[in-house]
């Protein structure tokens, strides 16, 4: 008979192969279309993330689509960002390969179906890193084909020692200089920059000396002219704060004139701006923007521009304002970027967080009139070509499919690649009106997602609140939910007070009321889904802002879970506050204005320490579990020791695990896997009805 231990394993193998959309391109030629969609997937043999591309056509057929897409894959190796040209006949290809057992980057240049050229990026020795994460990475053409643009680390002065001979290039000295970089996930970030690839000259040519020194350069864009970029500019002065996850960072939009090397800089540098587009006419620059510093996720602006022969104007209007109040029809933009070739006529399409869902938005920028394409699910938009849209779609029991619609008053879809249903799993949103009032903050709602197996007698309840504490889980596919269901327990993920897709009132409501207000609506969806269940086995589970609720839920009702697990939880408030790459978190969640120059009083030691769950240890009685990744500098892993020898002293149970080349996250594929099945014996080990 199969263990339990090996039912889970089979069960997260075989969900394992489930594959994510990682991108999806299209050419157009005449009326018919060519799809390229790169699917993602984790490999349990390889312990690697596997990525695949599938191809094939559509074209219209009435007020529908015909699609022929090809039943052979091809595994994608190396690629870190691909960009087409506006015609569609070139293709960038940023790759990673290992040579002499040695990474390296390659900048290759695709033609039609040919390979004209290859950049090797350490033999040119013009930068560093070549980077491709969310934060930095940047791939774009030019309009006329030409320069291809991208964004790498500046170049470091070489070092020798004071007692060695000084080789051509090198400085005595300056090996143990200290460069700051922007924290977690983004370790030797220290100061990016742009560079250009001409591709008839063959030649880099680097744009960092242009800019001040203090500012490292993100996501930017070429104008309609070509000789005009676009740069968004991270401001690192005095000291660079951690920049992943957060939407908080003061930055600004910088306009580069290639001709005269001339930098303006367009908007004040005292906001958070990210994300710049330009409308297909090429007459107005747009980004979303929002508030530095309070919570790291807010409710943004959509601003506008005017440009005006070439030279984008100072005075910026405002096309969508924050939106205070959950209204239910379009409570805001929560997104990360505006995505890429987005426009029908003079529409934004995008997707954002609304309430549980994620939902899919068409906004006119002339008016800012916003309708609802799409709203039950986890929707993301890919591409809109003329007036069709490629996105795709997940729920917590069907895994993400591909789909084509035909822009309308109302988008009728057609499957490009589909997922089955999961008829042994059933899930539902849930809005809760809370228990904990908030007298300044009234009338705010909250909504937990259901997710249960349908053909098994159900074990214990999962209650499982998120991070941040400013996000929000969606009602989309999650592997680690679907396995669980599986395997016969049901989970409550709960989007308490303070989540994303709310309203800007639910953000602003949680600061300085942590551990009172998340706690209690945390608990209050944990007795409502046991109720409905009739469940009186209990167990709690977290990640990060996850981790520090569970913590504070198994403290404060100590008798209520029967096992508990964390992942990088923050366990006290008043030392993370030095020791975290975010400290302005500390101060925010706390209640507290944060400023670099701040000095941490007692009064403030003592408010952080006494919302944190490290107070609580003499009152724990459930057994708990902590996972730790070993790199993490959001939560240092000195917090979870901290509070495991707390436990450990008073005779408490508590087992712990650390996982070396892993991050905040944990999101080493066999690392996360092993994660998952520790969790699941965990409760199962304390699975008995009481």
């Amino acid at each position: 008979m199969a263990t339990m231990e090996d039912k889970c394993v089979s069960v997260y193998r075989e969900l394992s192969l489930l594959p994510s959309v990682h991108s999806v391109e299209i050419v157009k030629n005449n009326d018919v279309f060519h799809i390229d969609c790169v699917w993602q997937h984790n490999d349990l043999e390889r312990f690697a993330k596997i990525k695949y591309r599938k191809s094939g056509l559509f074209k219209k057929a009435g007020v529908g689509f015909e699609v022929f897409m090809s039943p052979i894959c091809s595994e994608v190796t190396g690629e870190q960002i691909i960009s087409l040209s506006e015609c569609g006949l070139k293709r960038a290809v940023l790759r990673e390969a290992t040579v002499g057992g040695k990474s390296r980057q390659y900048l290759e240049i695709w033609e039609n179906s040919i390979k004209v050229t290859t950049i090797d990026f350490v033999a040119e020795d013009k930068h560093g890193l070549v980077y491709s994460n969310a934060v930095f990475g940047c791939l774009e053409w030019s309009r006329d084909g030409r320069k291809v643009l991208y964004i790498a680390e500046e170049k470091v002065e070489k070092s020798c020692s004071y007692f060695k001979k000084v080789a051509k290039d090198e400085t005595k000295g300056l090996d143990g200089l200290h460069r700051e970089d922007w924290g977690e996930q983004l370790v030797g970030c220290c100061r990016s920059s742009l560079y250009i690839y001409d591709v008839e000259s063959e030649s880099i040519l680097s744009l960092c000396d242009l800019f001040p020194p203090n500012i490292s350069i993100g996501k930017s864009i070429w104008s309609d002219d070509g000789k005009t970029i676009i740069a968004l500019g991270w401001d690192g002065a005095p000291w660079k704060v951690g920049l992943i996850y957060c939407k908080n960072r003061r930055s600004a939009v910088y306009q580069l004139n290639l001709d005269s090397h001339e930098v303006v800089r367009v908007t004040d540098g005292n906001s958070c701006v990210y994300s710049p587009i330009i409308n297909p006419s090429g007459t107005k620059l747009f980004y979303l923007q929002s508030q530095p510093f309070g919570p790291h996720r807010q409710c943004g602006k959509l601003m506008s521009h005017d440009i005006v022969d070439g030279k984008i104007q100072n005075t910026s209007c405002v096309v969508v304002d924050v939106v205070e109040n959950d209204n239910f029809s379009f409570n805001g933009l929560y997104m990360e970027s505006i995505p890429h070739d987005c426009w029908w006529k003079d529409e934004i399409i995008f997707a954002t967080n609304h309430r549980s869902n994620i939902s899919m938005f068409a906004l006119n920028v002339n008016n800012g009139v916003v309708r609802c394409l799409a709203t039950d699910g986890a929707w993301r938009v890919h591409r809109v070509v003329d007036d069709i849209i490629i996105a795709s779609c997940s729920t917590p029991n069907t895994p993400p499919s591909v789909k084509v619609g035909l822009l309308s008053d109302e988008v009728k879809w057609t499957n490009i690649e589909s997922s089955s249903t999961m008829d042994d799993i059933s899930w539902e949103v849930i809005q809760h009106t809370p228990n904990y009032s908030n007298d300044e903050y009234s009338g705010l709602t909250f909504e937990s997602i259901l997710i249960k197996p349908t053909h098994t007698p159900i074990k214990g309840l999962i209650v499982n609140p998120h991070g941040g504490p400013h996000g929000c889980y969606p009602t989309s596919f999650d592997l680690q939910s679907a396995a669980l269901c599986k395997l016969g327990f049901a989970v409550s993920r709960v989007n308490y007070r303070g989540s994303t897709g709310f309203g800007q009132n639910s953000i602003f409501s949680l600061p300085g009321n942590i551990s009172k207000q998340d706690v209690c609506d945390v608990q209050q969806v944990a007795e409502f889904a046991s109720d409905r269940l009739n469940m009186g086995v209990r167990f709690i589970t977290g990640g990060s802002h996850g981790g520090f609720l569970t913590l504070q839920l198994i403290g404060q009702y100590p008798d209520y879970y029967s096992a508990a697990s964390a992942r990088n939880p923050v366990t006290n408030i008043a030392s993370i506050v030095s020791t975290s790459d975010i400290r302005d978190w500390a101060f925010c969640v706390a209640g507290y204005e944060f400023s670099y120059d701040a000095c941490v009083t007692p009064e403030m030691y003592n408010t952080m320490l006494n919302v944190s769950p490290i107070i609580h240890v003499d009152d724990v009685t459930t057994p708990v579990m902590i996972m730790l990744g070993e790199a993490d500098l959001r939560v240092p892993i000195s917090q979870s020791h901290e509070y495991a020898r707390m436990l450990r002293a008073r005779g408490k149970t508590i087992r712990l695990f650390q996982y070396k080349d892993n991050d905040h996250p944990i999101a080493n594929v066999k690392d996360e896997a092993d994660c998952f099945v520790n969790i699941l014996l965990w409760f199962n080990k304390y699975c008995k009805s009481e």
